[in-house]
């Protein structure tokens, strides 16, 4: 598996904070921690940032939440 940049993934936690919904649980369910995505050039491996979007998708109740991100 790769990597993708910090600052790609962090637009998953401001689309939920955008919602109205609170990004901490989500990215500890992912396996991440608060500060994560505090670095835009850290580099976060692909699994665990797909996890991020289908539990941020789930949480945000809409299955096309990644499609909602890119407006």
């Amino acid at each position: 598996g790769g990597t993708v940049l910090s600052s790609w993934a962090r637009t998953i936690v401001d689309a939920l904070s955008a919602q109205g919904i609170d990004p901490k649980p989500v990215l500890a369910a992912a396996g991440f921690s608060e500060d994560a995505f505090r670095d835009p050039n850290a580099r976060h491996p692909v699994a665990a940032t797909a996890r991020l979007w289908k539990l941020a998708a789930e949480r945000a109740g809409h299955p096309a939440f990644g499609l909602k991100v890119t407006k």
